[in-house]
């Protein structure tokens, strides 16, 4: 043993006369390159067969340098592949923000056409509803036009703010407190719905520069996608966490609802996608997280295994504390 490690140290291969039972020689070789070491290689030789002489370790160093390298290119091999698949990550992420700014563009057109007479609708129709000559079933179905139109009008007003941001308020914020109130907020909503909540929400996190009201909103988001996965099955549990991660703060909403289709995965933050029934989403919260995470300087990541259920992964930079605040 001694033997071995004063070769890995030295770097040369070292030579053993009967080091076991059976084996008449052996010669251990150290692989390294550039100084470091990637391992050993033993060559033996059984039996009553000749020791390993010079010429043999010249051979077996050779081969040693040979193997070092070849480790070697598998390692920068696996690093291209790991530095290509994050280059076609952030394609991905381009297209799909240019993919955003064409839907908004689109979006605040539609969305100023539809809202004004969407507007005398309902008025003409809530007008006509308290008209009392109006029987009671005129007057249901007159209801249900106000109720339908006032949906609608909640539909354009998600699209207004997908298309014309408001701009953010930027300041140092604690982001699981923010995560927190989106909880608070929605408590009552997560208890009828039969969702137990595993906060892990920890003090003392480095604050990220953001706006709290829209990253609330990211969160109410995420918190209401998970809640409308788990009706499905009568409930379950959301988990969400925040943790110091290098120089982010990430936020993560976990349910174990049914996740989402492999085939689905690429396409949740696309505008307008949905899952969820008829009449229960727009398919507008999460483009618009998405665009509120990315104005922030984070990134926002979801995984699912169908079955299951599903994690958002929500990384925002810590914020840049000035020197002279730090001091003070």
């Amino acid at each position: 043993a001694e033997a071995l490690a004063d070769a890995a140290g030295r770097g040369v291969p070292v030579v053993l006369d009967k080091p076991a039972p059976g084996v008449r020689s052996a010669v251990f070789f150290p692989l390294s390159l550039k100084g470091e070491l990637l391992g050993m290689l033993e060559a033996r030789r059984a039996g009553e067969a000749e020791p390993f002489g010079e010429a043999d370790v010249r051979h077996c160093s050779i081969l040693g340098a040979q193997v070092a390298q070849a480790v070697l290119n598998a390692r920068l091999y696996a690093d291209v592949q790991e530095r290509m698949r994050e280059v076609q990550r952030i394609q991905d992420q381009l297209v799909h923000a240019e993919k955003l700014s064409a839907v908004g563009r689109l979006a605040a057109g539609v969305a100023h056409e539809i809202n004004n007479p969407l507007t005398a609708i309902m008025g003409f129709a809530d007008l006509l509803r308290r008209e009392d000559g109006m029987g009671e079933a005129q007057k249901t179905d007159l209801g249900r036009i106000v109720d339908e139109s006032r949906r609608c009008k909640r539909i354009i007003q998600d699209l207004m703010r997908f298309s014309r941001p408001a701009p953010s308020v930027k300041a140092p914020v604690d982001a699981a407190a923010v995560a927190g109130a989106a909880l608070e907020l929605f408590r009552f909503e997560l208890r009828r719905a039969d969702v137990t909540v595993v906060r892990e929400l920890p003090d003392g996190l480095p604050p990220v520069l953001g706006d709290a009201s829209k990253l609330e909103q990211v969160f109410l988001n995420l918190v209401v996608n998970a809640r409308d996965a788990m009706a499905a099955k009568g409930g379950g549990t959301l988990t969400v966490r925040a943790e110091a991660v290098g120089a982010n703060v990430r936020l993560s909403v976990i349910d174990d609802g049914p996740g989402i289709a492999p085939e689905d995965l690429g396409r949740v933050f696309e505008p307008f996608f949905t899952t969820k029934p008829v009449g229960l989403g727009t398919g507008l919260g999460l483009s618009v997280s998405f665009g509120i995470v990315r104005e922030h300087g984070g990134v926002i990541k979801v995984d699912s295994i169908p079955g299951r259920g599903c994690a958002f992964v929500v990384d925002l930079p810590v914020a840049l504390v000035d020197a002279k605040e730090s001091a003070a």
